[in-house]
């Protein structure tokens, strides 16, 4: 459920709240018998709307007035600040990054932060043009926002409460305290089948909904991942010139070749093959819970992204992209060493790039018959190497 207009997502919610006339409602459903984009759409309205009426306590709210609760929640909202650590937990170890995060309605965002990936980093999002300033390296990269990124990415709460509710139970836990404000503490709980369930524990703020801390843990019951809040102010009037990028003297903005930036978007196999002109390339096993995903590049090209977790863990143990333009995911700063390694029965010369961040130890590139491809994630350097020659095509394509 989200606030901006949309003809299918309204007549999804009519459809949920029972106020279509018959004949509507019966063309409606052979439309959703056909489209499975539509089916997942309202899959995830059920578990939102769900998880809103035990957030409010009213079972009997309607749609519109759910709709209504949301907006009065972002309305509260005029600008915050924070300073986040997002924690990555694995084998007793655990690696923080600390980002310091500003943002204004309607879209002025702005975040700095340091990466032993790509040193310290300013991004600031503003009036449909991402900049990112890397320091170390001197270098402005400029993206355009697609209008659909604009829409779904505008850092209301409320959206990435809908997210964390997907395929989800839910439950309220009650109300705690954390940084000094009365925070409510929400338990979502997600099914492994044979496993158990995996749990995320999430505490927001009571007004605002805005959140304090969340914790993903995995289905042994251990915590790899928290986002804390350590410091939040709002509403506090920011400048209008706190998003705007101070570069020093002698850096400019490259403004040619500026790329346009899409919202990842689920595919299937067969369809990425007819956007690549070539079947993908997968790795086989049956351990795995798979997630293909597009992004869009530019002018119709784009990336097909494979991220490969295994059952009853939050965080992808693989991902793996493959293009037929230049690898746009790369960190621009990294210093690439050469390595050989086998690729569709052949030898074949790549960079291996050292990340140790979040969770991605290290990244492989390589180029094949006119595509780029990339993997990277959890696993250790010689098993990281080993990726390439386990791909196969898969036999989507004739």
């Amino acid at each position: 459920m989200t606030i901006e207009p949309s003809d299918i997502k309204d007549r999804i919610c009519d459809y949920l709240e029972g106020t279509m006339e018959a004949a509507a409602r019966n063309a409606f459903e052979q439309e959703l018998s056909q489209n499975p984009a539509w089916q997942q759409e309202m899959n995830k309205q059920k578990d939102f709307l769900t998880f809103l009426h035990s957030l409010t306590g009213k079972i009997t709210l309607s749609v519109a007035e759910i709709k209504d609760k949301v907006q009065a929640v972002i309305e509260k909202t005029e600008d915050y600040e924070e300073i986040v650590d997002a924690t990555f937990f694995e084998l007793g170890k655990s690696t923080t990054m600390t980002s310091h995060i500003w943002f204004k309605k309607p879209d002025c965002y702005r975040t700095d932060g340091d990466s032993a990936a790509t040193g310290p980093i300013t991004v600031i999002m503003k009036d449909g043009i991402m900049l990112s300033w890397l320091a170390d390296k001197r270098q402005v990269r400029k993206l355009i926002l697609s209008q659909e990124y604009r829409e779904r990415s505008n850092f209301n709460f409320p959206d990435s409460l809908k997210a964390m509710a997907e395929n989800k139970s839910s439950r309220i836990l009650g109300t705690e305290y954390l940084q000094g404000r009365p925070v409510l503490h929400v338990q979502f709980s997600e099914q492994v089948p044979g496993l158990g369930e995996m749990n995320t524990h999430h505490w927001m703020d009571k007004e605002t909904w805005m959140p304090i801390r969340t914790e993903y843990y995995n289905v042994k019951g251990e915590l790899v991942n928290r986002r804390e809040v350590r410091e939040l102010r709002l509403n506090q009037g920011l400048p209008d010139s706190l998003f705007e990028l101070d570069l020093p003297e002698g850096v400019t903005i490259e403004e040619e070749n500026s790329q346009v930036l899409n919202l990842p978007q689920d595919i299937t196999l067969t369809e990425a093959a007819d956007r690549l002109n070539q079947a993908p390339y997968i790795l086989a096993g049956q351990n795995y819970k798979i997630k293909h995903q597009w992004i869009e590049v530019n002018e119709g090209k784009g990336a097909l992204l494979s991220m490969y977790s295994l059952l009853g863990e939050q965080n992808p143990l693989l991902i793996v992209t493959q293009e037929p333009v230049p690898h746009t995911n790369l960190p621009p700063n990294a210093s690439r060493s050469p390595v050989e390694l086998e690729f569709d029965g052949r030898k074949a010369t790549g960079g291996l790039i050292k990340i140790e961040l979040a969770g991605v130890k290290y990244m492989l590139d390589w180029q094949d018959n006119g595509y780029y491809y990339s993997c990277g994630g959890q696993l250790q350097k010689d098993e990281l190497l080993k990726i390439p020659g386990k791909l196969t095509q898969c036999s989507v394509r004739n």
